[in-house]
Formats: structure tokens, sequence, C-alpha cells
């Protein structure tokens, strides 16, 4: 299960090569359902528009689960995701529900506190600033948050992996493709985009 799936790029490209039997994903965004399932779709591979903060999301899946005669899903993926919901807490119990004992949950999530911004301070500043006053940008510090969520949730064996941004050796053409990546508002439906004239500047 892909939870965030989006046009279904970054699932498959990590589970080319693996052995599976079936892939499902979901995303509550209709036009890259679309494509995922333009590219992706077929017998083993299903994407859903779907939100996950919603009861029905879960019948669903255990109703996917069921026609397969699968009595839960032995991976569960989710990447940038968490930091845009509500009560995660409670999802990550739902999502526990739907997981095979013995499975394992992947979560990949930000946490802007672990960025080395050194040499280029100023330049990794202003990108912080924008996220954290962004309508767009969900909770910076999510990353750090998720071991508890798990805890709480009922996972054990929780191994935390860190993965940083950091400048040293960052110039030129690296340093416009991160800033187009992570802080580009052009490249969003930034409903707040009129606050990053103020910032960019």
């Amino acid at each position: 299960l892909d939870i965030g799936c989006s046009d279904g790029d970054c699932i498959m490209s990590r589970v080319e090569g693996i052995e599976y039997g079936y892939l499902l994903g979901v995303d509550i965004n209709s036009d890259k359902i679309k494509d995922a399932n333009d590219k992706y779709g077929n017998e083993k591979n299903t994407f859903w528009k779907a939100d996950i903060t919603k009861d029905e999301f879960f019948a669903e899946a255990r109703d996917y689960l069921k026609d397969r005669d699968l009595s839960g899903f032995d991976l569960i993926h989710i990447s940038a995701v968490l930091l845009h919901l509500d009560n995660v807490e409670r999802i990550m119990g739902r999502i526990h529900d739907l997981l095979k004992r013995g499975g394992h949950v992947f979560i990949q999530e930000e946490d802007d506190g672990l960025n080395l911004a050194y040499p280029h301070f100023s330049y990794f500043e202003k990108c912080a600033c924008i996220y954290e006053h962004s309508l767009e940008s969900g909770d910076r510090k999510m990353g750090r948050k998720v071991p508890m969520y798990l805890k709480n949730a009922g996972f054990s064996n929780i191994v935390v992996k860190n993965s940083t941004i950091t400048s040293e050796d960052f110039g030129g053409s690296i340093k416009e493709e991160l800033w187009d990546l992570y802080y580009n508002p052009n490249y969003w439906d930034a409903t707040s985009a009129s606050y990053f004239d103020d910032i960019i500047a």
C-alpha cells in the first residue's frame, strides 16, 4: 500500500526488481491517480483516488484485501504525507490495522531542523522561513514526531534514520535545482503565494 502515491513514479522506482503480488496506490489528487493508472495500472497495480482521513478509505482497503484473500499489507509506504494531515496519531492507528502481522511500514517525513545550513546560512534561513509561514508546507517538524505516533498506535521495532540536506560544496545549478524542488512557490497551487514576495526579495 502506497499512501500519497502521486503519479506512481516514486513507489514504482522503489519496487523495481522486487517480486510482489499486488500494489495499491492511493492519492487525493484525481489527476495524479489518472497518470499513475495510465503509466503503471495493470492486474497487479491499482491506483485509487482516496482520502485517508475518511473512514470510507479504510473500509475500501479492507475490501481490497478480502477480495485478494489477504490478511493485510506486507508493506505500507508513506512519503511526505503526514505533515499535511491533522489527527495523525488516529490515522496511524487505522493504518496499523491494515498491516499484516510481521509487516513493515516505511515512512519518509520532513524535519527542517535536521538540515545543515553551513556555510549558506542566509539562503537556508530564507527557505526555512518560507516553509514555516506558508499555508501549503504543513508541519515541518513532523519527522521528529513520527516515532511517538507509531509507538502510540501500537507499532513496535521502530527504527529511525536521518537524511539531511547540507550546503557544503553547494552552489550554481545544484542550488537552483534544490530551490525549485523544495521552495519555489511558482510550482505550487499556493494560496499564500503573495507572502513569498517579501521573503524572497
